[in-house]
């Protein structure tokens, strides 16, 4: 397995610039990232959530991710954070499988990657782990 991989910053780019992307385009232009889903912003307060919570997290937990990419002194950290989101989102998102029904295609597109980085995630804390006990 290559070291970019094993190390964990190939899912802490890949995830950070996803996710930091997303992050910019919802804190820029919310009623636009709705719009995609069919679901009206209405009022200043809705905006407000959606910036806050979609553009302000997105972009403050890519941040940590390209930081943990970066430096080593932060990669568990970073990483224990992508697993937990990404495992987070999965679940939430499945269970709306079963309990709401099956959405548009490209919900499941979203639960592939977001099981594909928990994986990633996982794999290289369990490779980090290994070492260190080696």
């Amino acid at each position: 397995m290559p070291a970019f991989i094993r190390n964990g910053t190939f899912a802490l780019w890949s995830s950070a610039l996803s996710w930091g992307a997303l992050g910019v385009i919802y804190a820029i232009n919310a009623p636009f990232m709705y719009g995609i889903y069919g679901i009206p912003l209405t009022n200043i307060n809705e905006l407000n959530m959606v910036r806050g919570v979609y553009g302000g997290c997105f972009i403050g937990i890519a941040s940590l991710w390209v930081l943990g990419a970066m430096n080593e002194r932060y990669r568990e950290a970073a990483l224990l954070t992508l697993f937990v989101c990404m495992a987070g989102f999965t679940f939430g998102r499945t269970l709306s499988v079963f309990v709401d029904g099956t959405p548009t295609w490209h919900m499941f597109m979203w639960i592939g990657f977001e099981i594909s980085g928990a994986v990633f995630a996982a794999y290289a804390l369990s490779q980090r782990h290994t070492l260190s006990h080696a």
